[in-house]
Formats: C-alpha cells, structure tokens, sequence
C-alpha cells in the first residue's frame, strides 16, 4: 500500500495506466487514502480515468474537491496535534524514539 499523503506512488501510475487502457474505472476504498491533496484530486480528475471511492460512491466534481480539501485540512491537524504531544511528551521528560537495540 502506497501513503495518500505522497505524490509519487508508482503503484497507483501503473493502476491509472492499466484503467485508461481497458477504458475502466478505477476503484478505490476509501478517498481520502487515494490522496490528502485537492490538487492530486484534481489532476487524478483531469487524468482521462474515471475512479470511483467506496466510501464516497456518487460525487463528482466539486463535491470531490470539497471531500479532498476536508482530508488535507484533516491531515494537517492530526500533523499539528502529533507535534504537539510529542514536544508536550518531550518537556515532561519522557525519551522518545525507539531503544536501539532493542530491549529483551
């Protein structure tokens, strides 16, 4: 499985590259997992292969592009509260990261 948050995903390139040559719909579980980015939303759009989200069955157009700008806005808060708490997590003292080695 490739992140939605990344733009190159080279798996998703040979899906959309195999829907356009069998003229079929790509199909995708869930939208915001295709991708946090309305632009990527976009330019998947205007890429000449029409998708379908599971979780998102009927919208088209804008109704995609308002559900893709809801997903980045989430993105960046679960971003800006994981900061948040690490740096809190970090004042009281606590180690972070991973033991290397591990412990037994």
């Amino acid at each position: 499985m490739e992140s939605g948050k990344r733009s190159d995903r080279p798996e998703l390139a040979k899906a959309l590259a195999a829907a356009r040559k069998a003229k079929a719909t790509l199909l995708i579980a869930k939208l915001d997992r295709l991708a946090r980015n309305v632009a990527f939303i976009a330019t998947m759009m205007d890429a000449g292969v029409d998708f379908v989200a599971c979780d998102q069955p009927s919208p088209r157009g804008w109704t995609l592009h308002i559900l893709a700008a809801v997903a980045e806005d989430e993105a960046r808060r679960i971003s800006e509260r994981t900061k948040a708490a690490l740096a809190a997590a970090k004042a009281r003292g606590t180690k972070l990261g991973s033991p290397w080695p591990p412990r037994r």
